[in-house]
């Protein structure tokens, strides 16, 4: 089972807006402010028929109406990792099927509504199961992501239709076997520039005399994807690991990535002893590169 390939598949499109990247920091288009705010900014009819978008949006993820949540993306739309929509809609179709359980909550944080076009900013979660056992724990992998995301609206005829994404922040952990018991955490900077160093840190609640193994890189998101060679060491008595990475200098938002195995050791009948892996884990997290293109619209940075 090549338990990183899912991973990486999971952790691009496992949030709510089934894929959303990020882009650069965010500037003056989403300020923090309660949904309430944003009402009052905006017009109040715009603004109900937003929220029932975005909760339709959930609505059709969660029952997998492929047809009708296409029909919520224009044609033109295009996400801040360069993906388009028949794109979109082909890793969608592969999540679903590697993660046939999938659930999907969203929670809205702020409206701003614009004469041509409204951005929202969502709070969202994303938990499922694999739809394989793992041939080393023999049981089935547990997934859960959080993310904010900005999904970005324009009116065509008489609905309010997604032409753009991207993501602020995310992480996501996979479990396997003994790991689903252990709480585990990957840190990381929000935003970096190209070709700017910096840490990647795996904090793992490890019993004292457990052996514990894990490599970390930084892989950007693009399609298909590209791997860095795996190097595995111990993480430390203290839980710890940390490795200093490069950011790619193709503008190429990036994940931070730490591949885990857990170990046990067991004794054979002659009390010769083995180490015997007993958990498998990825824990990732969102690392947004600037100085990408823009892909929205200039008059957005009005809102």
């Amino acid at each position: 089972m090549n338990i990183k390939l899912i991973a990486i598949i999971g952790i691009i499109l496992l949030n709510t807006s089934l894929i959303s990247y990020a882009a650069s920091p965010q500037k003056t288009l989403i300020s923090g402010h309660p949904v309430k705010s944003s009402f009052i900014q905006g017009d109040p009819k715009t603004f109900k028929e937003v929220k029932q978008a975005v909760s339709q949006h959930t609505k059709y993820s969660n029952e997998f109406k492929i047809d009708k949540l296409s029909d919520m993306y224009t044609e033109d739309y295009m996400n801040a990792d360069g993906f388009g929509k028949e794109k979109l809609f082909s890793l969608i179709n592969e999540t679903w099927k590697g993660y046939p359980d999938i659930k999907y909550s969203s929670q809205i944080k702020d409206i701003r509504v614009g004469d041509k076009y409204t951005v929202v900013l969502t709070s969202d979660k994303a938990v499922a199961t694999t739809a394989k056992k793992s041939d080393v724990t023999n049981d089935y992998g547990e997934l859960f992501s959080t993310s904010e995301n900005l999904l970005y609206f324009k009116k065509v005829g008489k609905d309010w239709k997604i032409f753009a994404e991207k993501v602020v922040s995310e992480k996501t952990v996979l479990k396997y076997g003994s790991s689903k018991k252990i709480s585990m955490e990957i840190s990381a900077p929000k935003i970096v520039k190209p070709n700017e160093e910096y840490t990647i840190s795996l904090r793992v609640n490890k019993a004292p005399n457990a052996v514990v193994v894990s490599s970390i890189s930084a892989e950007p998101i693009v399609y298909p994807e590209i791997h860095s060679k795996e190097v595995f060491r111990q993480i430390n008595e203290k839980g710890l690991l940390e490795r200093i990475v490069k950011a790619n200098s193709n503008n190429n938002n990036e994940m931070a990535i730490a591949s885990l195995g857990f170990t046990e050791t067991v004794f054979d009948i002659y009390q010769n002893s083995r180490l015997k892996v007993t958990g498998l884990a990825l824990v990732m997290q969102r690392v947004n590169v600037t100085g990408e293109k823009s892909f929205v619209p200039d008059d957005l940075s009005r809102l």
